[in-house]
């Protein structure tokens, strides 16, 4: 169904009756609590296997709560940042420990036992700049943390910490030219971390090697701001812009496997127009489908619907009537499949996933095929891609590296040409040779249309159920042989952490051994902190 252009609110482009139809997936209301009794807005939202969850306040303010028969009560409510608190992460070894970082330069520990009392600041006593810090994430084992920074005279800083100890371990600044935005760790792997930045370029670093040069692997152009990162398997990363568009990227080959815009998820959501479209964020069912998570701004603002992702396609998902809000944030437990949002009413919500035999949530991380090269945009009657006219023709895709406007790059040449200076674009040479083996890897297109949610509505729950009988198994493969090449590190990531005091009694290991053998290296060369 065509967006309908010029109207003045957005609605849904089906009836309601034939929604609950096409959206089969169901989460069920378990619970929800308003924060506040004045209006307040929540933008972010961490959790833990627990059921912990914390969010930020406007004035600043970290509130903890707990799920406990079926109810959501706070645990505690911590404050100390003097500017924006920017993010918040728990420990995933220990859920009673809560990391934050704020605009005020500051990234401290807080211990929920203890009435959310902050236990540590970490910061850089030698340095006089304030690095205001936007994002912040974890390793899975808990030990080293990762800040990224807005642009500072001319640098975005990625600052290591470990844990345990105040100063930092080192940093990186030569990599992104604007705010960084995101930084997500590897959910298996504690030396692997995605960075996504304004500068419009996602990065993957193993922060074993003992330079920024030699630890960037890959560098992948998402041509927009970046708004959010998730690792959705082995090699697979969801990149959310600010443009609204969803990307997926295969780090395996450093190659989009897919790009939707804006106007196509309105479309794939049932709404009519793509202006009033936003996303939420990215998570992995149950079964294992990549899934995004979107809403609409008009009308009430209560409209949150769900996508997956099926092969080349983006698929209605579940729906969310009971929604009261704009919602800007979310956390997903695969394991309960419980799904919490929060957003701009001050409400915290528990959907539970109700148990569903029909194989909507089933799949694996073939649906990411790093060898397809998609553009499902909303302009596929104009561009050359989006609209699989060209498979229709029998003919192969060998094309496919000159789309009629050249603008989704998907097949990885992107990578090698986005570069605004030649530190980036020599680290991205070096990362892979995928930018001098697309040609031929991408006549592997598949002959679906990119843009096939046009389809008939009716038909789009059994495409759904079906798509797994579709699925390619070229990006499984590259994963496996990841994991073989990786197989000695993630043996020994354990004992890679294992920590021993030298004689001055500071903690070392592997990792922040060599991250703080890099920030010397560093220091010596650019006569300055980091």
């Amino acid at each position: 169904m065509d967006i309908i252009e010029n109207e003045e609110t957005d609605k849904d482009t089906v009836e309601e009756n034939v929604l609950e139809e096409l959206f089969p997936k169901k989460y069920d209301l378990m619970t929800e609590t308003e924060v506040s009794l004045k209006k307040t807005y929540i933008n972010k939202l961490s959790g833990t296997k627990t059921l912990k969850y914390s969010i930020i306040l406007p004035d600043n303010t970290i509130e903890v709560y707990e799920l406990n028969n079926s109810s959501l009560s706070r645990v505690c409510v911590m404050s100390g940042h003097e500017k924006t608190v920017t993010e918040t992460v728990f420990n995933p070894n220990d859920d009673n420990l809560l990391f934050s970082t704020s605009e005020d330069g500051l990234v401290k520990m807080w211990d929920t036992r203890a009435g959310g009392s902050c236990v540590l600041d970490y910061k850089d006593e030698e340095e006089k700049i304030i690095r205001p810090y936007e994002c912040m994430d974890v390793s899975y084992n808990g030990r080293v943390l990762c800040t990224g920074s807005q642009l500072v005279e001319d640098d975005a800083y990625l600052v290591f910490w470990d844990q345990r100890v105040p100063k930092p371990l080192g940093g990186y600044w030569n990599s992104h030219t604007d705010d960084v935005t995101q930084v997500k760790f590897h959910k298996e792997k504690v030396e692997i971390l995605a960075t996504g930045s304004v500068d419009g370029l996602v990065n993957v670093f193993n922060i074993m090697e003992q330079t920024e040069e030699e630890a960037l692997t890959h560098t992948l152009n998402a041509e927009c701001a970046v708004d959010k990162l998730a690792w959705l398997g082995d090699a697979a990363v969801a990149c959310l812009t600010q443009a609204h568009q969803l990307q997926l990227w295969s780090t395996a080959s450093a190659r989009r496997a897919l790009h939707c815009d804006r106007e196509h998820i309105a479309r794939s959501i049932k709404r009519s127009r793509a202006d009033d479209c936003y996303l939420v964020d990215s998570f992995t069912s149950v079964g294992g489908r990549p899934v995004l998570l979107a809403g609409s701004y008009g009308g009430d603002g209560s409209t949150l619907r769900a996508l997956a992702v099926a092969g080349d396609r983006l698929l209605p998902y579940a729906d969310f009537p009971r929604n009261r809000q704009l919602v800007r944030c979310c956390y997903h437990d695969r394991a309960r499949d419980l799904l919490v949002t929060a957003g701009e009413s001050g409400i915290v919500s528990v959907w539970r996933g109700v148990p569903d035999h029909s194989g909507v949530d089933e799949a694996d991380d073939a649906d990411l095929r790093d060898h397809v090269d998609v553009d499902a945009s909303g302009d596929s009657d104009d561009s050359g891609d989006g609209d699989g006219s060209e498979d229709e023709g029998g003919s192969e895709d060998g094309d496919d590296s000159e789309d009629g406007d050249g603008s989704d790059d998907g097949d990885g040449s992107d990578d090698g040409d986005k570069s605004d200076d030649g530190d980036k674009s020599d680290d991205t040479d070096k990362s892979d040779n995928s930018d001098k083996s697309d040609d031929s890897d991408k006549s592997k297109v598949s002959d679906k249309p990119a843009d096939s949610v046009t389809h008939e509505d009716s038909s789009e729950r059994h495409d759904l159920d079906k798509a797994d009988s579709n699925k390619q198994e070229t990006l499984g493969k590259a994963e496996v042989s990841n994991k073989a090449e990786d197989s000695d590190k993630m043996d020994s990531s354990d004992e890679s952490f294992e920590s021993s005091e030298t004689e001055g009694g500071e903690v070392q290991d592997e990792v922040s051994g060599k991250l703080t053998g890099a920030l010397a290296r560093l220091q010596a060369r650019r006569h300055r902190p980091y």
